[in-house]
C-alpha cells in the first residue's frame, strides 16, 4: 500500500523539472534546450554522488528502524549525509566556476555555437548552487521511506512543486528563463530544510561536533573557490574551440579538475576532515597506488 505514494514522492523530483520545462516554453525554444542541457550536466555529479549513496543506505536504515535502534539510524544517516556534503560542496563550486569551460568542452562544436554555450552556462550557474540540496534531499527522502513514512516526502514534494512554480512565475518576466533555474535551486533548498526539520524533530539533535565539522568543510571549500577563481579565466580561454587541438583542450580541462581536486583534498587533510580518508579509500580500491597514502592518512 506504500508503493503508489512512494513512487509519487520519487517522481516529485522529476515533476519539479517538468514543470519548469513547460514554463520555459514561454521564453522560447532555445530556453528549453538550454535548461535541458544544464540539467543534464547537473545530473552527472548528482548521479555519481547522491543516487549511489542514497540507494545503498536504504536497506540498512530500514533494518535499524525495524529494530527500534534510533541511535543507530541517526548515526547511519549522518554517516551518509556527511560524505555527500563533503563532496557535493566543492563539486557545486567547480560546476559554477567552470560552467563555461565545461559546456564548451563537452558540447561546443558544429551547430552548437558560442551563443549556445552562453545560453547553457547561465542556468547551469544557478542549478549548481542547488547541487548540495539535491544530494541531501535524495538521502533524507530514503530515510523517510526506511521509516515507512511515504506521506511526508509526498506532501513536502507537492508543496515544493507549487513553490517552484510560484517563484518561477514571479521572476519570469524579470529574469527570463534564468528564473526557472533559480526557482529549482531555491525550492529544492527549501525542501531540504523542511525534510531536515522533520527528521531533526523525530531523531533528536545532531551528532556532537557537527557544526565544527561543517565549518571545516566550508573552509576547505572556500580554498577550492579561490583556486577556481585563479583557473577559471585561462581555462575558459584554452577550451574555446579553435584555441588549441581538441585533445589538448580535454587534457588541460582534466588537469584543471585534478588541480582543484588536489587542492580540496590537501585542505581537507590540513583541516583534519575525516571524510577525506573515506573518500580516498573508495578511490584506492580502483587505483592500487593510493592504498599506502590512504593508510598513512588513516593512521
Amino acid at each position: 500500500c506504500d508503493e503508489p505514494p512512494r513512487l509519487l514522492g520519487q517522481a516529485a523530483f522529476q515533476i519539479n523539472f517538468i514543470a519548469v520545462t513547460n514554463l520555459a516554453w514561454r521564453t522560447g525554444e532555445q530556453s528549453v534546450s538550454a535548461i535541458n542541457y544544464a540539467w543534464q550536466l547537473l545530473m552527472l555529479p548528482h548521479g555519481v554522488l547522491a543516487l549511489s549513496v542514497s540507494t545503498v543506505i536504504l536497506p540498512t536504515l530500514s533494518r535499524l528502524w525495524q529494530q527500534g535502534d534510533r541511535a543507530g539510524f541517526r548515526t547511519t544517516l549522518g554517516g551518509a549525509l556527511r560524505p555527500l556534503i563533503f563532496l557535493s560542496l566543492p563539486a557545486s563550486v567547480v560546476l559554477f566556476a567552470f560552467r563555461t569551460a565545461i559546456v564548451q568542452t563537452l558540447f561546443q562544436t558544429g551547430a552548437f555555437s558560442s551563443q549556445s554555450t552562453a545560453l547553457v552556462a547561465a542556468p547551469l550557474g544557478f542549478l549548481a548552487a542547488g547541487l548540495v540540496s539535491y544530494a541531501v534531499v535524495e538521502a533524507m527522502t530514503r530515510a523517510f521511506y526506511a521509516m515507512h513514512d511515504t506521506r511526508t516526502p509526498v506532501i513536502v514534494g507537492v508543496a515544493i512543486v507549487i513553490i517552484n512554480l510560484g517563484i518561477g512565475l514571479a521572476l519570469l518576466d524579470r529574469m527570463g528563463y534564468l528564473a526557472l533555474a533559480l526557482a529549482l535551486s531555491l525550492s529544492t533548498t527549501i525542501e531540504a530544510v523542511a525534510l531536515g526539520a522533520v527528521l531533526w524533530r523525530r531523531l533528536g539533535r545532531m551528532a556532537k561536533g557537527t557544526v565544527t565539522w561543517l565549518v571545516r568543510v566550508l573552509a576547505a571549500t572556500a580554498i577550492v573557490a579561490v583556486a577556481c577563481v585563479v583557473l577559471e579565466a585561462p581555462l575558459t580561454e584554452i577550451t574555446t574551440p579553435g584555441s588549441a587541438p581538441r585533445l589538448v583542450q580535454l587534457m588541460l580541462f582534466l588537469a584543471a579538475l585534478g588541480i582543484v581536486g588536489f587542492v580540496y583534498f590537501a585542505a581537507a587533510w590540513m583541516l583534519d576532515i575525516p571524510e577525506l580518508s573515506t573518500s580516498l579509500s573508495q578511490i584506492s580500491r580502483r587505483i592500487p597506488g593510493l592504498r599506502r597514502l590512504t593508510a598513512r592518512m588513516g593512521a
